[in-house]
Formats: structure tokens, sequence, C-alpha cells
């Protein structure tokens, strides 16, 4: 069972979207959703390279029901920094801050497959609002993806994209911890 702290991302993601922290038990996760997972989660096959981050739209009350995640979801950052870029995905846009981690120190965090609420150069706070959910494709249902980075010195940090991120070292992408 995961205790909801205030200030933690899931404790902001629920407060949010106005979902009652007390009756939340846990993300859920379908095999392809998590870290490093191989498969899809949308469709049958392979992912061509593991899964960098988490997709997040599930999630189990206290009770065992499993809830999905509307395409109205606001995201909350999950840390405080500079937002350093923002660039198109698959599904809608994906904002990059960079900032410190407790459990990991400096970091990029990728907020993946959002309308994004805020403008490269920002700073921001954890939990504050990074934008909402995009809307599904015909293919991928709306969902939310988080990718931890730990980004090398010399790379230029307003040139992020996924282009680079999908052929950059697999060993650069962190465990996204959702506490």
């Amino acid at each position: 069972m995961i205790i909801v702290e205030k200030l933690s991302f899931t404790y902001s993601l629920l407060n949010l979207n106005k979902l009652n922290a007390d009756d939340f038990r846990n993300w859920s996760f379908e095999p392809g959703m998590g870290f490093a997972d191989h498969q899809k989660w949308w469709e049958k096959g392979d992912r061509v390279r593991p899964h960098e981050g988490v997709d997040i739209s599930l999630y189990e009350d206290k009770r065992g029901a499993r809830h999905v995640l509307s395409e109205k979801t606001k995201v909350p950052f999950f840390l405080s920094g500079r937002v350093v870029a923002i660039c198109n995905d698959f599904l809608g846009k994906t904002v990059f801050v960079h900032g410190n981690c407790r459990d990991y120190g400096e970091v990029i965090a990728a907020h993946a497959h959002i309308l994004p609420a805020v403008v490269p150069g920002r700073i921001v706070t954890a939990g504050e609002i990074a934008g909402r959910f995009a809307p599904a494709n015909s293919k991928v249902p709306a969902h939310f993806h988080l990718s931890l980075i730990r980004f090398p010195p010399a790379c230029s940090l307003t040139e992020l994209d996924w282009n680079f991120l999908n052929t950059c070292d697999q060993g650069l992408f962190l465990e996204p911890i959702l506490f």
C-alpha cells in the first residue's frame, strides 16, 4: 500500500483532480506500462527499446476497484525546477523540467503526452499544474508518461526532444519513483 504524503506527486495528482486521496490504494500498471518493460500495453507486440519511464492512467482504490483517469486529468510537475524545453510527441507535447529529485539528485523530468500549461524558461514547483492529458488517438489511450533522465552536462538542454531521447544511451533513464 502506498502512503499518500502531502506534496507527493500522487497526492498532487489526486488533489488537482478532486479525487479522494483517502480512498487511493496504488497506481495500477498493465504489462508494458512500467519502467524498462519490453512489451507494448496498447497493442500486441514489443517495443523497439525498453520503456524509458512509466505510463500513468490506472489506479486502484481501497476496495480493489480499478479506475481509469480521463482525458481531462490534470498533471502535476514531478519536481521543482526550470522548464528547459517543450516538444511534440505522438499524443501531445512533452514538457522537460531541469531540477533536483530527492532520490536521484539533478535530473530532467519529462512530462509527456500532455497539453502543456507552461512555456519554456518558466520556474515551476512540484505539484503545480504542468498540463492535462492529451486526447487519445486511434491507437493509444489517453495517459501520462513520466521519464527521469540523468543528463550529460555536455548536451544542450534546450534542444531536448524524443528524436534525441530515442537514440541516446538507455543508461541515462532512471526509474520514476511515484512518491
